[in-house]
């Protein structure tokens, strides 16, 4: 529960400090950090499909063998960042579609270059959501723990080296250089826990080799299909919670710069 707990606070804390760094370069600009969220919120349809069915078919102990249990969760990993990097590419395309959507008509034209830079960031959270998901599932909650804890180490350093008011260098900090080093970050992070994962797995397969019980690790087909069948409901009920979510939030930005203050 600690591992969970301090997980899930890290990143909050850091998303409250770098609200306040970028206030202080442009406060008009407030509202376009909010596009982060707001392509998390799609991203999250993404990560509330197959991942959520980790619980379920990953964590199943009792009928499946740890070889099969590490193959699925490595097939969720594999399959996540293609759906994470169509999705990036895609907010790209779309930029200033997205815009009209989802930013206040006075800082529109300048967001365009945040939105696509942050874009990426469905990628960095397909793959951390898939690794942090997975590892939960077979009770290795220091993976997640692992993630954020350098997600917000570097986050942090970085952001206090180049956007804080105390950044080094004679240069003028910007709000793209922020979605920039948010964006690293969180890729980074996100390949570290990967790697971390990808370690221990091997490791685990080193020791079942020398006591005989070896089983091969395959991402495969059928281990798709058969996350498949119960992430089919968990993505419909999250594609359809969350366009709600988003159809009011659109309502919302329509109301200019002033609904930031609420």
């Amino acid at each position: 529960m600690g591992f969970n707990l301090c997980a899930f606070i890290l990143p909050a804390l850091y998303g409250t400090l770098s609200k306040l760094w970028v206030a202080n370069i442009d406060s008009s600009m407030v509202v376009t950090t909010d596009v982060y969220t707001y392509i998390g919120v799609v991203a999250e349809v993404l990560n509330e499909g197959l991942p959520r069915a980790c619980w379920l078919i990953i964590g199943d102990r009792a009928n499946r063998s740890i070889s099969a249990r590490y193959s699925l969760s490595f097939t969720l990993i594999i399959i996540q960042s293609i759906l994470g990097l169509v999705m990036s590419i895609a907010f790209v395309g779309a930029a200033r579609q997205f815009a009209s959507g989802f930013v206040p008509i006075e800082v529109r034209a300048a967001s365009l270059t945040y939105i696509r830079i942050s874009a990426f960031s469905a990628l960095s959270s397909a793959i951390e959501t898939a690794v942090s998901t997975s590892t939960r599932a077979l009770d290795k909650p220091d993976v997640p723990l692992i993630i954020s804890t350098v997600k917000f180490l570097i986050n942090i350093v970085l952001d206090l080296l180049i956007i804080s008011k105390v950044h080094v260098g004679n240069f003028t900090p910007t709000v793209n250089m922020q979605a920039a080093t948010q964006l690293a970050c969180n890729m980074a992070a996100a390949l570290f826990g990967l790697a971390y994962f990808c370690f221990v797995t091997f490791r685990t397969d080193r020791q079942r080799v020398m006591t005989h019980q070896y089983d091969p690790v395959r991402p495969s087909l059928a281990c798709l299909k058969t996350l498949a069948r119960p992430g089919a409901l968990t993505f419909a009920e999250s594609a359809i919670r969350n366009a709600l979510y988003l159809w009011l939030v659109n309502g919302i930005v329509a109301m200019g710069s002033d609904y930031a203050t609420a």
